[in-house]
C-alpha cells in the first residue's frame, strides 16, 4: 500500500470544475472577484495555463474592466509572449468560449467550493498531513471513489478543516492522558513553598480596579479569570480596558492633564469573537488617550482630544499587544491560536471576549462524548476547562467573560445553569471560588 506522501499533488485536482468557475467568472467577474465571501487566488489553481487564465481575470478587473469575454482574455496575454503561448497551446481561446457559454451562474457555488476544497486538501497534504480518509485520489474500487466523492461534495471546507482537527485532537489526547493526572503526599515540599511565597508572593500585574484586584489578586499566570454579566453592560469595554493597559507604557491621565508612564509593558492578546478588530481599536485608543470613545467614532473632538488620540495611537503601535477575531470556532483553534502567539510573540497575557457556543464547538464536544447530548451550561464549562488547562500549559493568564440568561435578577445565587448560548458567565467570585 502506498504512502500517502506518494499522491501527486496533481491527482488533487478538478479541471473541470476550474473551468466552469471561468465561465462563470467571466460572465460576472467584478461581483464575484470583489465579493467578500469568494477568494480566490492563484494557489488555487495547479495546472500552469489556468494560473495564468486566473491571473489575466484578475487583473483585468483590477484595472477597472468589467465585462470580459475569451477575446479579451486573449487580447492581455498577447502582451507576454511567453504565458500566451502556454495558453494558446492549451487551447485556451477555445475553452473559454465553451466555459462561458457553459458556465450557469447558479452553479458558481458548487465549483467554487470544488475548487477550493481540493485546494485546502492540497495544502495539509504538503503540510504531511494524511488526507485519504477524506479523498484518496488512488483509489481504484469505482464504488468507494463514488462515495468519496459524493462526501467531498456533501461537505463544507469548514467540516473538512473539522475533521482534520479532530483526528489531531484525538492523536494529541492519546499522549496527553498520562500528563492530566499527578500527585503528591501532602506535606511534601511544603516548607519550601512558604519560603517561596516569602520571596514571590501569589500577585500578578494589576488589572483596572481595587476591588477586583483585591478578590484576584491581579493578573497571575496560569490563572483563568471570568467575568460574568448581562448583555450590555460593558464586559468588553473592560477587558479591551484591562488588556491594552498591560500592554502600553504610557496612559494620559486627565488629573495630572499629562501623559504618565504605564510601569509596564507585556507582550498581550486580545481575542475577540463578535466584534470587528477596528471596534476593539477605537476601544484601545479611547483607554489610553482618556477620550470618549463617542468622539472618536463621530470624529468630532474637543479642544486637545485629536492630539491624545493621535500620540494613542502611536504608543499603541508600539506596544506588544495583537488582535486575532474568532467567530466561528472550536476549542482546538482557541488553543492553537493562543500557541502560536506564545511560541512566536512571547505573549503571556490574553483577553478572550467571550466564551459561547458555535457549531463547531457542538460539533467537536459531540464528537468527543460520542454523541451524548449535553446541556448547553455543561458544553461551556467542558470549553471553560479547557481554557484553564491552556492556562496551565502554557504558563499564560487568561481573562474571559460569560453572559447570564434572562433568569438572572430573579434569583438569589448565581449558579451554572443562568449559563446561556451566548455565554454567560459565572461571576467573578464564582470563578474565583471555583478554583479557576
Amino acid at each position: 500500500m502506498s504512502s500517502f506522501k506518494d499522491i501527486n499533488i496533481e491527482e488533487l485536482y478538478d479541471n473541470k470544475a476550474v473551468l466552469m468557475l471561468f465561465g462563470a467568472l467571466l460572465n460576472n467577474p467584478t461581483t464575484l472577484l470583489k465579493h467578500d465571501r469568494f477568494k480566490l487566488e492563484v494557489s488555487d489553481f495547479v495546472a500552469r495555463h489556468h494560473r495564468i487564465v486566473f491571473s489575466a481575470i484578475n487583473n483585468l478587473v483590477n484595472s477597472g474592466v468589467d465585462r470580459l469575454d475569451s477575446i479579451a482574455i486573449d487580447s492581455y496575454l498577447n502582451k507576454y509572449p511567453e504565458q500566451y503561448e502556454i495558453f494558446r497551446s492549451n487551447r485556451g481561446l477555445e475553452a473559454l468560449e465553451f466555459a462561458k457559454n457553459s458556465a450557469g451562474g447558479d452553479n458558481f457555488v458548487y465549483y467554487y467550493n470544488r475548487v477550493k476544497k481540493f485546494s485546502l486538501l492540497r495544502a495539509y497534504l504538503k503540510s504531511g498531513v494524511d488526507i485519504r480518509f477524506i479523498y484518496d485520489p488512488d483509489e481504484l474500487n469505482s464504488d468507494k471513489k463514488e462515495k468519496m466523492q459524493n462526501g467531498l461534495d456533501k461537505m463544507s471546507i469548514n467540516e473538512i478543516i473539522s475533521l482534520v482537527d479532530m483526528k489531531i485532537v484525538e492523536v494529541r489526547q492519546s499522549f496527553e492522558m498520562s500528563a492530566d493526572s499527578y500527585g503528591q503526599r501532602a506535606g511534601q515540599n511544603i516548607v519550601g513553598l512558604i519560603d517561596d511565597l516569602l520571596e514571590k508572593p501569589a500577585i500578578g500585574l494589576p488589572l483596572n480596579g481595587n476591588y477586583i484586584n483585591g478578590i484576584v489578586r491581579g493578573a497571575r499566570l496560569k490563572k483563568l479569570y471570568m467575568r460574568s454579566a448581562p448583555t450590555g453592560v460593558g464586559k468588553t469595554r473592560f477587558s479591551a480596558g484591562d488588556a491594552i493597559n498591560l500592554a502600553v507604557d504610557k496612559i494620559w491621565d486627565s488629573k495630572k492633564n499629562d501623559w504618565i508612564s504605564n510601569g509596564i509593558s507585556m507582550p498581550s492578546l486580545f481575542i475577540t469573537t463578535e466584534l470587528e478588530i477596528q471596534e476593539i481599536q477605537t476601544l484601545f485608543l479611547a483607554f489610553v488617550s482618556n477620550v470618549n470613545e463617542a468622539h472618536i467614532l463621530d470624529g468630532e473632538y474637543d479642544e486637545g482630544e485629536k492630539e491624545r488620540v493621535i500620540e494613542a495611537a502611536h504608543i499603541i503601535k508600539e506596544a506588544p499587544i495583537w488582535i486575532e477575531h474568532l467567530s466561528n470556532h472550536n476549542i482546538q483553534q482557541v488553543d492553537n491560536m493562543v500557541t502560536r502567539h506564545k511560541l512566536k510573540h512571547d505573549v503571556h497575557y490574553v483577553f478572550f471576549d467571550y466564551v459561547h457556543t458555535t457549531l463547531k464547538i457542538l460539533a467537536e464536544i459531540a464528537s468527543a462524548s460520542r454523541g451524548v447530548r449535553l446541556r448547553e451550561d455543561n458544553v461551556l464549562l467542558m470549553f471553560v476547562s479547557r481554557l484553564k488547562k491552556i492556562a496551565n500549559e502554557l504558563g499564560v493568564f487568561i481573562y474571559t467573560a460569560t453572559q447570564v440568561n434572562g433568569d438572572w435578577d430573579k434569583v438569589d445565587q448565581a449558579t451554572q445553569n443562568l449559563l446561556r448560548g451566548v455565554f454567560t458567565p459565572l461571576n467573578f467570585l464564582s470563578a474565583h471560588q471555583a478554583g479557576f
